[in-house]
């Protein structure tokens, strides 16, 4: 038996964590929604110069989506809107946040992503960001 590179029995593996990730789903309005509940989600704001950093239980919200606790409705969708700018605003964060470490200096004052929590804290915001666009698409067909 030929012995192979090791980068070549990579190809061959399937990439397992699609695999072994659980999804979620909700039944809200006759449309699937899935979930992965494995992640976490962000939000972030300033509020009166202070900076609020929140986590978003979107496992809970959807269970009272589909259990008609709360209304799908435009309010609704205006939230999902707000939310959705994290698919565009947190890669920018990590981009700012890393010329920062490589000396470059840059017009922000996002201490928060700068600590040892900052990647994280970024990940989980585009987690946000890139469920309500799947949201806003699944519900509203945005």
């Amino acid at each position: 038996m030929q012995k192979l590179e090791k980068d070549v029995y990579l190809e061959y593996i399937p990439d397992i964590t699609k695999l072994l990730r659980k999804m979620k789903s909700y039944e809200i309005n006759g449309t699937t929604i899935e979930l992965d509940p494995n992640k976490v989600y962000f939000d972030y704001f300033v509020e009166d110069k202070k900076q609020n950093l929140v986590e978003i239980k979107l496992e809970k919200m959807l269970e009272k989506m589909q259990l008609g606790k709360i209304k799908i409705d435009e309010n609704l969708q205006n939230y999902f809107v707000y939310l959705k700018r994290w698919e565009t605003e947190a890669p920018r964060k990590r981009n700012l946040r890393q010329m920062r470490l490589e000396g470059i200096v840059v017009l922000t004052s996002d201490n928060l992503f700068e600590g040892t929590r900052g990647l994280e804290i970024i990940k989980g915001l585009e987690n946000t960001g890139i469920f309500a666009e799947y949201f806003l698409k699944k519900m509203y067909g945005e």
